[in-house]
């Protein structure tokens, strides 16, 4: 049995142990490196002492709610060690487990991406009779399938392409909850597909719907849970195709009486600009900030015009799924200037039915009335009206995933659509004479300076730099389709397909596709903190399988320039050491200089700008606008943020030089 004074002693024992070190690393030779060690270390062992301290209260009590609080509690910071212990525990004293604490369990390693021990557990407690299929603990198994961090690491990965994640997630879901099942699947587990299909599969959200809603997915209808026809809505988006979008919007406005969010709205608004019809750009645009959640600030100024309307009211904060108002602003902003401009030529890369509208004189404005009854008669309008794309995107700047081909074509919403994406991007590359690959060497070969952005997610920060240096190729490197959609809409707005290339690829696969000692710049803006305890801490060397593998460093390094610079930022101080003991262990770390002396990193605290903006510079990228809107930690008195930038400037050996130039 764990008593209080052994969990006390294990904790102490633990703290004694600890002299410092974080992954091996010496922090003497530095007193700032030493000060953030010391801060990561202390702030594990606080939140390791808060869950022992619960453990040793449950303990006492024996009661299983306190102990499925508790592992819920562990499993939000992702103390596997404790959930571990915790079940001991339980088991030890004879405290009688419940189909929660089974549900806890799998949610715990699910999060963590142990998904053979989630199935484990789900398995011994069906043996029990504890468990069955149900959505508590079949939707996080399907989530951990789907996650990115988990399928960037390969971490028991089912299957090696994006389709077949998806696809095994699919099975997953219809085996355990199919329609004929004790509990069907419920709209979060559909989501939670849905969203799968969103990152890696596009074309398979219908097939989701079929599976799984087989009575209710011939059509959008009052039978789809509102949050599931707003997602419906953004793959189609994904594809172009504004009748299909429009339709899932209408579906909400008219049949489940909700008020589509202003995201979504300007989505759907970008989804017609860029098809060329600013008309209908122009009267969702305008129902988006009649809505008052998109509406500019009162004098700014460059909105539509909106003749005698009363001023417009500011955005409340942290809309839906936490976007922050800044950049909502920021993308109704861009899209009201694009629609003044006339748009693109000839629709979306030239591959739309229909071609683009030229903006007559009321090609800014719409009738005026309520919102609702604006936006429910434009809609039905342009659902009506507005032909399918045959194409879902302009490919000509955006490089295949390894397993699919033109990855706007793969994110049509259903099987012929991208099938049709594809055939139209390919006959755009012969016709162009040059494949995508071409002309990223070639944008490489005729530009002064070459920058490069390892996970550039939604491209914020990205987008904005090549706006202000048009004369520098800017290399985007992200795998997920939906943030591929939302940095080539962003690249289309801004009209930066001159100066920008996208590669919808990992970055192992983009890495390659550059020639060696091509890129001034390589960045690695806000990777995804790995779940560390105090033992992965205070291990001897970094953790493998939950981080940034060495080879990426190894490629990134690769088409560095002699000279070049190597660019980390982080807001996580254990994820900040943890950089620091990666360049430590490579074997080129030697020749990595850094720019910040021996602390091997700057530490900023920034105050957030008005509007949720940050107020440093190069403070664009939807992480600084997030916790600049909320604030990073919960005891701050201001809404203030920490930024850790660590860069470095390569200098290999003169014969690794020589070498490179022959590659």
């Amino acid at each position: 049995m764990v008593t209080g004074t052994t969990v006390t002693g294990r904790a102490a024992s633990r703290a004694g142990a600890v002299a410092c070190r974080l992954f091996g690393c010496d922090p003497r030779a530095s007193q700032v490196r030493g000060a953030l060690f010391r801060q990561v270390l202390r702030e594990a062992e606080e939140r390791e002492e808060v869950g022992r301290e619960a453990l040793r209260k449950a303990v006492r009590r024996r009661s299983t709610a306190l102990y499925n609080k508790l592992m819920k509690n562990a499993s939000d910071h992702r103390s596997m060690s404790l959930v571990q212990e915790a079940v001991e525990c339980m088991r030890r004293d004879g405290v009688a487990e419940n189909e929660w604490s089974v549900a806890v369990q799998v949610n715990a390693f699910a999060r963590v991406g142990r998904t053979a021990d989630a199935h484990r557990v789900l398995r011994e407690a069906e043996a029990r009779g504890l468990a069955w299929s149900n959505n508590a603990t079949v939707e996080p198994l399907a989530k951990a399938l789907l996650e990115p961090r988990f399928v960037a690491h390969g971490l028991e990965q089912h299957s090696s392409s994006p389709e077949g994640r998806v696809l095994d997630a699919l099975a997953l879901v219809g085996e355990r909850l199919g329609p004929g099942s004790a509990e069907p699947a419920n709209h979060r587990t559909i989501n939670t597909l849905l969203r799968g299909c969103k990152r890696w599969a596009p074309q398979l959200a219908p097939r989701v719907l079929r599976q799984l809603q087989p009575d209710h997915s011939n059509g959008v209808g009052a039978h789809h849970h509102p949050s599931t026809l707003a997602l419906t809505a953004e793959v189609h988006c994904m594809a172009l195709d504004s009748h299909a979008a429009a339709a899932a919007v209408l579906a909400l406005a008219t049949q489940h009486h909700v008020a589509p969010d202003p995201r979504l709205l300007l989505e759907l608004a970008t989804t017609h600009a860029l098809r060329g019809e600013l008309q209908a750009a122009s009267a969702v645009l305008l129902a988006a900030m009649r809505d008052g959640s998109a509406a500019p600030h009162t004098g700014g100024g460059g909105g539509l015009p909106l003749g005698g309307d009363p001023p417009l009211t500011p955005l409340p904060p942290m809309p839906r799924r936490g976007v922050p108002l800044g950049l909502l602003e920021a993308q109704r902003a861009l899209l009201t200037r694009f629609i003044a401009e006339g748009g693109v030529e000839g629709g979306a890369g030239g591959g739309v039915q229909g071609g683009g509208l030229r903006p007559g004189p009321h090609a800014g404005v719409v009738a005026r009335g309520s919102h609702r009854s604006d936006i429910v008669s434009m809609l039905r309008g342009c659902s009506d009206t507005v032909s399918r794309p045959a194409h879902a995107a302009d490919a000509r700047n955006v490089d295949a995933n390894a397993d699919s081909a033109a990855a706007h074509g793969a994110a049509a919403a259903d099987g012929a659509a991208a099938a049709d994406g594809a055939a139209a991007a390919d006959g755009a590359a012969a016709a162009d004479g040059a494949s995508a690959n071409d002309r990223l060497r070639h944008l490489v070969s005729r530009s002064s300076r070459v920058c490069v952005e390892i996970g550039a997610g939604a491209g914020e920060w990205l987008v904005a730099q090549a706006a202000a240096h048009r004369s520098t190729a800017w290399v985007a490197i992200e795998p997920q389709l939906d943030r591929v959609h939302q940095l080539w809409c962003k690249v289309q707005l801004q009209r930066l397909e001159a100066n920008v290339h996208i590669c919808a690829a990992d970055a192992a696969a983009a890495l390659k596709l550059l020639p060696a000692a091509t890129a001034d710049a390589v960045y690695l803006r806000y990777p995804y903190p790995p779940p560390l305890e105090l033992r992965d801490l205070t291990a001897p060397s970094p953790p493998r399988g939950i981080f940034l593998a060495a080879s990426l460093l190894t490629d990134a390094l690769r088409v560095l320039r002699p000279g070049g610079e190597l660019h980390f930022v982080t807001n996580e101080p254990a994820c900040c050491a943890l950089l620091l003991a990666l360049v430590h262990a490579h074997p080129a770390g030697a020749q990595l200089r850094s720019e910040h002396g021996e602390a091997g990193f700057a530490r900023s605290l920034e105050a957030p700008g008005p509007h949720g903006s940050s107020s440093g510079s190069g403070s664009s990228s939807f992480f600084d606008a997030v916790l600049a809107e909320r604030g990073h930690r919960k005891d701050h008195s201001e809404v203030r943020h920490e930024r850790f930038s660590l860069t470095y400037t390569f200098h290999p050996p003169p014969e690794e030089r020589t070498l490179t130039r022959t590659l």
